[in-house]
């Protein structure tokens, strides 16, 4: 005898299990440092499975031979859901690899990871990043904000608070670094690599939404300030009141501007960075992990 089925079962098990195209975003950092560089492709998703996303390649100029092409690799390194786009979609960040896949020596994200402990060793540091920004329309920066921060919460970004005014006097601006909420909620803790990937796809977004609306977002104007915490006091959050500074031997140099002052308390410490231009916060949280390395070395007599 035949089984009787339900026809409305049978065809949504078979749309459940058929894979969804998507489309996926990545991007990378220019190679001065300065802005992200974009490159749309199709995916394939399975039902209850991560997105497969290989590595593509790029076509750049070579330094040596300018008007001659060399092919690069990008290879994915951080990924969220793309909240601008339908489902399943994605912003992919990656990094720039040569055909053997070693980094490119511009690769800064992975420069910061060779300063990160190897191994299974975590972070030892929270990291946290407060970043201002503008538009040449000040008085839409109110509106564009608060669609930005909607973004950045549907795709899973760790935004701490937004600052946002309709003065045209007060700029504009976001932090992303440590929340204090669940797990279940915040998925990656707040490290040098994660922190950094929140605000490259954070600024990504910026860019998206501004230029939908005409405008084009400026951030290399403003001072970026950078947090961080010991192990031992993680429960601490942009904390930087009864903060006394700790003297650097030199001021570390980071695209375009130094380190001000390295100050520390019981909770956290505090970066000021008045750099002259939009920089890499991987080169920002490496100098200050060489310069914390350097200290540590000053106080061990064996060195």
């Amino acid at each position: 005898m035949t089984p009787v089925t339900d026809g409305k079962s049978n065809l949504r098990f078979i749309q459940e299990a058929k894979p969804r195209m998507g489309l996926a975003d990545y991007i990378w950092l220019s190679q001065d440092g300065t802005h992200i560089e974009a490159k749309t492709l199709p995916i394939c998703v399975f039902p209850n499975e991560e997105p497969r996303l290989p590595p593509c390649t790029i076509s750049m100029p070579d330094p040596e031979h300018p008007r001659t092409l060399r092919q690069l690799m990008l290879s994915p390194a951080h990924y969220l859901p793309d909240p601008l786009r339908p489902q399943p979609s994605y912003i992919v960040l990656c990094e720039v690899r040569d055909q053997k896949g070693h980094p490119v020596p511009w690769c800064n994200r992975a420069n910061l990871r060779q300063l990160l402990p190897t191994g299974d060793g975590p972070d030892p540091y929270w990291w946290g990043i407060h970043q201002f920004w503008d538009t040449k329309s000040p008085e839409k920066n109110c509106s564009l904000g608060e669609v930005h921060i909607r973004a950045c919460l549907d795709s899973g970004l760790l935004i701490h608070d937004v600052c946002l005014s309709r003065s045209v006097r007060l700029w504009p601006s976001f932090k992303i670094g440590p929340r204090g909420f669940p797990k279940e909620v915040d998925v990656d803790p707040p490290s040098a690599l994660v922190v950094g990937d929140h605000l490259w796809i954070a600024r990504y977004l910026l860019a998206r939404l501004a230029r939908a609306e005409g405008q084009d977002p400026h951030l290399s104007e403003f001072p970026l300030t950078l947090f961080f915490s010991t192990a031992a006091t993680r429960e601490s959050s942009f904390a930087t009141r009864q903060l006394e500074p700790i003297l650097l031997k030199s001021p570390v140099r980071s695209f375009g501007g130094s380190v001000q002052t390295l100050m520390a308390s019981p909770k956290c410490f505090y970066v000021r960075m008045d750099l002259l231009k939009a920089y890499d916060p991987y080169v920002a949280m490496g100098s200050v992990l060489e310069a914390l390395k350097e200290k540590e070395s000053e106080k061990d007599p064996k060195d």
